[in-house]
């Protein structure tokens, strides 16, 4: 997370000095700051939390139900006594016919390994090519983190619960283990496939199924934590989307939102639509067209262009338009631009189209481009030209927009999408 937000502060930061070079306000910056705060900051608190351990930790892998299945296992006290850090009964423990020369004291490896603090930890070979390992610890919680402490060693992570209760995965080495906790007791057996652990595990004579239930969670006092009961997750996802929805139509517009000079007295409906009207007499490189349903759409094909290049034919078209809705009641000018990208070729080895469109709010965008190769006119003729570029600045496609709106006493307002009238409070 600490790198993640350094991250994060290094390309806020180069996004602030290149937008207020341009001129531009940083309210965009606040606008995303605050979304990634929504999106990122439930997560942050929430791991921060399990670190700290004021959460406790608990597998949230969500298996549409199928984790209540029969589960519980509960150890046999009397087949599994010990002494002197050894069971009394390795046939008992491991399988008739065990050899007590293959098996091996776990403890040996140290506090730091899952059964360092364990009162009495074995593992023993059985031939042809299983194993078994049984521990035993001071209490149900410490057999639960050692199993966590086991699976994370051995696999990487910790695999969900199958239908027999016990957690499967399979080692590089190609055999299947399954890892179970019961009571105080922790049980790993391995073997060359999953029928021949299987067959072990319900044969074993140190414990016997229970009842129906749900699977023990890797912290036993995370069952009944509140947090993660599933109406209280469901509602906190329905919050958490609800709140970003608000937020992302709303704000956007706002950090987007430019308002009339303070004293501008706001002019008639028809004054504006002339004056945004007349910009297309300024030299700029749009044109600006009204529609029949009274919106005004500025257009601008910034690139638009064929060449050929190694034998292999390019073209591209790139179009930014804006469609400005005028609101007489509020003397506001709702703003939604949309984009659409075009890239072509064509040759021997066969031809390529790549095309995309948008709409939504732009805050800022400079972008320049240079092609190399012959170039073709509209006609497709060869022109003597061996490269093209082109600059797009959305800055100097808004600025005159902007400027005839304020300037008209009326409010700049961007929307992502303007929805159906019902809709507007929230595109609005």
């Amino acid at each position: 997370m600490v790198v993640g937000l350094a991250i994060v502060t290094v390309v806020f930061g180069v996004a602030a000095v290149l937008m207020t070079r341009a001129g531009v306000s940083l309210r965009p910056l606040a606008f995303m700051a605050g979304f990634l705060a929504i999106v990122a900051g439930p997560q942050a608190a929430f791991h921060t939390a399990r670190a700290l351990g004021v959460i406790p930790k608990k597998d949230l892998t969500w298996t549409f139900g199928k984790d209540r299945i029969p589960a519980g296992y509960a150890e046999q006290e009397a087949a599994l006594a010990a002494d002197g850090g050894r069971f009394v009964d390795p046939a008992t423990v491991f399988g008739p016919g065990i050899d007590t020369d293959l098996v091996t004291d776990l403890r040996r490896a140290g506090p730091g390994s899952p059964f360092g603090d364990a009162e009495v930890a074995q593992m023993a070979i059985i031939p042809p090519s299983s194993s078994a390992i049984v521990a035993r610890y001071r209490d149900n919680a410490a057999a639960v983190e050692a199993q966590g402490r086991y699976m994370t060693m051995a696999a990487g992570a910790i695999p969900p619960p199958g239908s027999d209760g016990a957690r499967t995965f399979t080692r590089p080495q190609g055999d299947v283990v399954k890892v179970l906790t019961a009571g105080r007791t922790l049980i790993a057996l391995s073997g060359p496939d999953e029928p021949t652990v299987a067959t072990r595990l319900r044969d074993s004579r140190i414990i016997t199924r229970g009842k129906s239930g749900l699977v023990t969670p890797l912290d036993a006092s995370a069952s009944d934590f509140w947090l993660y009961r599933p109406a209280v997750l469901a509602s906190i996802l329905v919050v958490l989307v609800a709140v970003a929805t608000l937020y992302f139509f709303k704000v956007s517009a706002w950090a987007a939102t430019i308002p009339a000079p303070a004293g501008a007295p706001a002019q008639p409906t028809t004054e504006l639509r002339g004056r945004l009207l007349a910009v297309n007499s300024i030299d700029a490189p749009f044109s600006v067209s009204e529609r029949e349903d009274g919106k005004i759409v500025v257009t601008w094909r910034f690139a638009d262009t064929k060449w050929v290049d190694l034998a292999r034919a390019h073209g591209m078209r790139n179009t930014h338009r804006i469609v400005l809705e005028l609101d007489d009641a509020t003397k506001t000018v709702y703003p939604t631009e949309q984009y659409t990208r075009m890239d072509w070729s064509a040759g021997t080895g066969g031809g390529s189209l790549r095309w995309a469109t948008g709409m939504g709010i732009t805050f800022f965008q400079v972008e320049h481009q240079r092609v190399f190769g012959l170039q073709m006119d509209q006609r497709g003729r060869f022109v003597p030209k061996l490269s093209y570029s082109y600059t797009f600045d959305l800055q100097e496609m808004k600025a005159p927009l902007i400027s005839a709106v304020t300037n008209a006493g009326w409010h700049w307002r961007p929307t992502v999408w303007q929805g159906p009238t019902w809709l507007r409070w929230l595109t609005h």
